[in-house]
C-alpha cells in the first residue's frame, strides 16, 4: 500500500468531517483575482476572498443603519451600490474596509458587485 493510501485509511471520522467542512468552506468563498495587483494602505493584493455565507441578518441591519446615518436610504439592497460595497467589505476575509473596495479598478469592482448581487438575489428566492 502506498503512503497516500495509508494516510487515507488512517483518517478517523472526525478528521473526515473536518476535511468535508473545509472543502465546503472553500466552495462558499469567492476569490476575486485582480487583473493587476491592487494596493491598499501599502499592502499589495493579487486576490481577495469573500465569504458571503458568513454574513448574518445583523450584518444586513447594521449596513442599513450605517447607510441611513449618511442620509441615504436603501430600498432594495441588491440594487444599492452603497449596500453592496459595505456588504463586500464585511464578507472580505482580509482586514480592509469599504473604502478599499471603492479604490479597486472598475472592472474588478463590477465583477465583485455582480457576485455580491447574485448572492443577494439568490437569497431572496
Amino acid at each position: 500500500m502506498d503512503e497516500n493510501m495509508k494516510n487515507l485509511t488512517s483518517m478517523d471520522d472526525e478528521e473526515i468531517e473536518q476535511a468535508k467542512a473545509e472543502a465546503k468552506k472553500a466552495q462558499d468563498l469567492f476569490t476575486l483575482k485582480f487583473r493587476k495587483p491592487f494596493t491598499y494602505e501599502s499592502v499589495e493584493y493579487d486576490e481577495l476572498q469573500f465569504d458571503f455565507e458568513s454574513l448574518t441578518g445583523n450584518d444586513s441591519l447594521q449596513i442599513e443603519a450605517e447607510i441611513n446615518r449618511t442620509g441615504q436610504q436603501v430600498a432594495v439592497p441588491a440594487f444599492s451600490g452603497e449596500f453592496i460595497v459595505r456588504m463586500a467589505a464585511r464578507a472580505c476575509t482580509a482586514p480592509i474596509g469599504h473604502d478599499a473596495m471603492r479604490l479597486m479598478s472598475m472592472r474588478d469592482w463590477h465583477r465583485l458587485r455582480a457576485r455580491a448581487r447574485n448572492f443577494l438575489m439568490a437569497s431572496e428566492l
